[in-house]
């Protein structure tokens, strides 16, 4: 999992995720084991415009991403 610094989308939201997977299917693992409840998301997607992340964040970072214009996966 490759990780970079956070940096803010055109509307100038930073996000804050938990955790940060390539895997899809590692990211719902991961997700299903955390203590509170969370969410998973479609993060941004690399320079190249093909790999993108897979966030997983808590309940109300989850809302700021909705209203960022982010997409849920659940």
């Amino acid at each position: 999992m490759a990780t970079k610094t956070n940096t803010p989308n055109a509307e100038g939201y930073t996000p804050r995720p938990l955790a940060r997977f390539r895997n899809p299917a590692l990211a719902a693992s991961f997700a299903a084991r955390t203590i509170k409840a969370s969410r998973l998301f479609m993060g941004d997607i690399d320079e190249d415009g093909e790999n993108g992340e897979y966030w997983v964040v808590t309940m109300a970072e989850g809302e700021r991403l909705l209203a960022a214009g982010y997409e849920e996966l659940r």
